[in-house]
């Protein structure tokens, strides 16, 4: 009789936990990013961020935004050093974008703050780049990441208008009141039918 209620309260309490994940897009799960500007990654709704990397000299990220809400938002792309090189480590580029496709290989206008430019002295700290689009924005963006010097570094885009990452931290269930109620009767049940069995030998 216990097994009988003990799948139905499983499922319960597994719905009650569920959590959907944040829509990363991550460039190891595309293989790589374009690096051309007349074929740009495009990049689906639904996503809260972009995550890639510059592996080193001359690696090209283009990538296309079509999905944007409208108007007034600001994209910030962090960049971050790759742990384990030495005193020779440089890794840095540019940030270009544009509201409409690329003419051309680095068209566009750079991002606000200037290049990204890591040596051994800043690698522990982010250089944080923003751009940032007015009332105007009509909901399509091209952004063209310039990676130009010799080591490798990660990056993040996210935005103020996309769907904020959700919260995985385990959060308190409130418990319905009816729960512990049927709690209670299956201990009940489950007593019951122990004394059954204790009568019954």
């Amino acid at each position: 009789m216990l097994k009988t209620f003990a799948a139905p309260l499983a499922v319960a309490l597994s719905l009650m936990a569920g959590i959907a994940p944040a829509a990363t897009v991550l460039e190891s799960d595309v293989g790589d990013f374009s690096n051309a500007w007349k074929t740009p990654t495009a990049i689906a709704a639904g996503v809260t961020s972009v995550s890639g990397t510059w592996s080193g000299s001359n690696d090209h990220d283009i990538l296309s935004f079509g999905f944007l809400p409208t108007g007034k938002q600001i994209l910030t792309l962090v960049f971050e050093a790759m742990p384990g090189f030495g005193y020779s480590y440089s890794a840095g580029g540019q940030v270009l974008f544009s509201t409409s496709a690329f003419r051309w290989a680095w068209d566009g206008i750079y991002a606000a703050g200037g290049g990204v430019s890591f040596n051994y002295n800043n690698a522990g700290t982010p250089i944080v780049r923003t751009i940032e689009l007015g009332d105007d924005f009509a909901g399509q963006l091209w952004l063209g990441l310039y990676g130009t010097n010799n080591n490798p570094l990660s990056y993040t885009i996210s935005s103020t208008a996309w769907a904020p990452a959700p919260d995985l931290s385990p959060a308190a269930v409130p418990v319905p009141a009816s729960l512990g109620l049927m709690l209670t009767a299956l201990g009940g049940l489950g007593a019951l039918a122990l004394r059954r069995r204790r009568t019954a030998a």
